[in-house]
């Protein structure tokens, strides 16, 4: 917790998780606390954000259990504190990077699709829908050669193998 808060050993021990909880994050966990203190649970487990001593804030997860004398009330509190700040980080990349591709697929002024690699359609934008004339639910029964003219079915043959096998990064049929 030292290292993790930027304070020292004998500034950690004056300072309480209250003063290292960042303001709106406050009451995060309060309520377990108390149900601790009144017997009816043994652990929880909350993430919340702390202020470090440079006053940067940071993702924690911080795990509780309580000791109970042989009467069974609380003796003291157990925390465990653990520094989740490049995970919660990454997951908000993630959720941007999500986030960024769904607009661009829904928003593509060009009709796309998501495939298996078996060849079966999993997603596809409202342009494709509107071009095919099948829903994303109705599309996902359908062989994707099918919806080509007789002629064209097979014209990415040799194509589509060679990109699952890495061979190639992408191709384009007309």
């Amino acid at each position: 917790l030292v290292q993790m808060t930027g304070y020292s050993l004998e500034d950690g021990a004056q300072i309480s998780g209250a003063h290292l909880t960042y303001p709106p994050d406050a009451e995060i966990g309060a309520a377990e606390r108390q149900a601790m203190l009144e017997n009816k649970l043994d652990v929880f487990q909350v993430e919340k954000r702390y202020v470090h001593k440079d006053s940067h804030i940071f993702w924690v997860r911080i795990t509780s259990s309580v000791v109970r004398d042989v009467d069974g009330k609380p003796k003291y509190i157990v925390a465990m504190t653990e520094n989740i700040d490049e995970r919660k980080r990454k997951s908000e990349e993630l959720q941007e990077s999500e986030a960024r591709f769904r607009s661009m697929f829904d928003n593509a002024a060009v009709g796309v699709a998501v495939m298996t690699l078996d060849r079966h359609i999993t997603q596809i934008n409202q342009k494709a829908s509107r071009m095919t004339g099948y829903t994303e639910e109705e599309i996902g029964q359908i062989n994707p050669s099918m919806l080509a003219l007789e002629e064209d079915r097979y014209i990415d043959r040799d194509l589509f193998p060679e990109l699952v096998e890495g061979k190639r990064d992408q191709y384009t049929v007309e």
